[in-house]
């Protein structure tokens, strides 16, 4: 019997649409998100280093930490949500962080109740960060 395609052999292909770029590539879509992240931690580096120097502590204190508990300790300090902006996202970035399986759901009012990463600090020989966010 000959082999018929099915829907699950198109999805390993990039997608097009009519006058359009691809519209599904996972490998330019990894590429745009580190792209656009690396631009937005560098419009904001003096921020991101003291959420960074917050989520440490925190994270030593608690043992764990998430971006709500992060901009929390930065509004303390008087610095904004709309202040810290896409930067945010690059927080946690790095080997210093590791997921620990776990979300909470956001207190933000304009996250409205998405789910958070929680995060640790690395230890040696632990997991990675999760591909899929």
């Amino acid at each position: 019997m000959p082999y018929e395609p099915t829907l699950f052999d198109a999805l390993d292909k990039p997608k097009k649409r009519h006058g359009q770029g691809e519209v599904f590539d996972a490998a330019a879509s990894e590429a745009a998100k580190r792209e656009g992240m690396a631009q937005a931690a560098d419009a904001k580096p003096a921020i991101l280093e003291l959420a960074r120097e917050l989520a440490r502590g925190f994270a030593r204190r608690a043992g764990e930490v998430t971006a709500d508990d992060v901009q929390m300790m930065l509004l303390e300090v008087g610095i904004t949500p709309d202040d810290f902006g896409p930067a945010a996202g690059s927080t946690f970035r790095g080997d210093e962080w590791e997921a620990t399986g776990e979300y909470r759901k956001s207190a933000r009012v304009r996250n409205h109740a998405r789910r958070l990463m929680v995060w640790r600090l690395a230890q040696a020989g632990s997991m990675e960060e999760p591909e899929c966010q």
